[in-house]
């Protein structure tokens, strides 16, 4: 069955042929990088006796370890099966450094932060999915992916958490340099409720659906911004910055 959709341009109404699950799944696969994911393996069997496999296993702009996972209709087991692919992970982690380092190298792997995040990316939501992944300990992501027209789009509706530290939490070299990173943390996470905080130690990642800021708790707190890095050490700092950062998350 086909679809209609108005183009805007020519005021006129096109047909749009429905894709079928596949050729969906296959454009998603072509595209993962748009959501800041290196493709691991497709398909990846962890128990072949009950027919479990990862859709997708990637890894992240943070180097952090992703199981995406596609969902399509309302009613599925999708969220239940990531967290079995997680804690399958985390009681074989030997063998995903072995996959890691057959892929992209030995040095690379000790990189990789193996707690992963689960993406479930589905063309539907409903209130219990946020109901669900709310009371997660994991860091779960729910991102919406639609076609209009020629353009695939995805929108994150929410996650598990706006706050993760579950990987190395914060290393502060003062008192200091902490009230300033409470200060900064609340500015960046109040510019939407997508937005994600992550802590490796002494680097802090912020990301939407893909990461738009860092910051760096070594010797003071340093902030990277569009390629510029800004040292920061009064709340002055934080506000000079804060035009051009809600610049940069709109833009995403």
């Amino acid at each position: 069955m086909d679809i209609k959709l108005m183009n805007l341009k020519t005021n006129k109404e096109e047909k749009v042929k429905q894709k079928t699950k596949e050729e969906t799944i296959e454009i998603l696969e072509e595209h993962v990088s748009f959501l800041g994911l290196t493709t691991i393996e497709k398909n990846y069997w962890i128990n072949h006796d009950q027919n479990y496999k990862i859709d997708l296993l990637a890894i992240d702009e943070d180097y952090r370890l992703v199981v995406l996972e596609y969902r399509f209709g309302k009613w599925s087991r999708t969220i239940q099966n990531g967290l079995i692919y997680i804690d399958y992970i985390q009681e074989h982690l030997s063998e995903f450094k072995l996959l890691i380092a057959d892929h992209f190298g030995k040095e690379f792997s000790k990189k990789v932060h193996y707690v992963p995040r689960l993406i479930i990316l589905t063309e539907s939501f409903h209130f219990f999915d946020y109901q669900a992944i709310q009371k997660m300990p994991y860091l779960i992501e729910a991102i919406h992916f639609r076609f209009m027209g020629q353009y695939l789009i995805f929108e994150k509706h929410f996650q598990s958490k706006s706050i993760d530290h579950s990987i190395v939490p914060c290393i502060f070299s003062s008192e200091q340099d902490e009230n300033l990173y409470h200060e900064l943390s609340d500015a960046v996470l109040s510019l939407g409720e997508e937005v994600v905080e992550t802590s490796y130690g002494s680097y802090l990642s912020y990301r939407k659906i893909r990461p738009f800021f860092a910051v760096s708790l070594e010797d003071g707190i340093k902030v990277y911004l569009r390629k510029k890095m800004i040292p920061i050490e009064s709340s002055e700092d934080i506000e000079k910055i804060l035009p051009e950062l809600g610049e940069v998350y709109d833009t995403l």
